[in-house]
């Protein structure tokens, strides 16, 4: 199963706004479904108002909530190097109905065995904030430092 569906014919580095790719409705059932996330706050194993909303930090759009957080490979917040060497420390969250995915699904690199990926960005801003994972598991990894609460 997919996350999200086939965007365009260029790859998942693109971001022009004819690639934008809503998520399917089964990521967007309920409320927008997110984690413990503040500005620095979101990757804290606390425990977090389910129904708090988490926001893209540019533009305040609702990404997910508190409720969708979720763990992966037994944890929730992971830290990762691609291959460019940049580091980044995100969360995974199960839902995420605010969030659009562009690209082809890639397995290059992909930082969970079995997931192939696609950049995650704001619906509303475009502005990327993660990867939506797609496999044996569908889940997203949003930048924790790119959601607010």
């Amino acid at each position: 199963a997919d996350l999200c569906s086939a965007a365009a014919d260029d790859g998942p580095e693109a971001h022009r706004p004819g690639m934008i790719v809503r998520c399917p409705p089964r990521f967007r059932d309920g409320d927008a479904g997110g984690a413990g996330a503040g500005t620095r706050a979101a990757g804290k194993e606390h425990a977090a108002k389910p129904d708090r909303r988490l926001r893209c930090h540019a533009c305040g759009h609702v990404i997910t909530t508190a409720a969708a957080r979720r763990a992966v490979n037994g944890t929730h917040e992971h830290e990762r190097t691609n291959p460019a060497g940049h580091r980044y420390r995100f969360g995974c969250f199960s839902q995420a109905p605010g969030c659009a995915c562009v690209g082809h699904p890639s397995d290059e690199h992909s930082w969970f065995a079995g997931c192939t990926w696609r950049l995650a960005i704001c619906a509303a801003c475009v502005e990327h904030l993660g990867w939506g994972f797609s496999g044996a598991d569908d889940f997203f990894g949003f930048i924790l430092d790119r959601l607010s609460a």
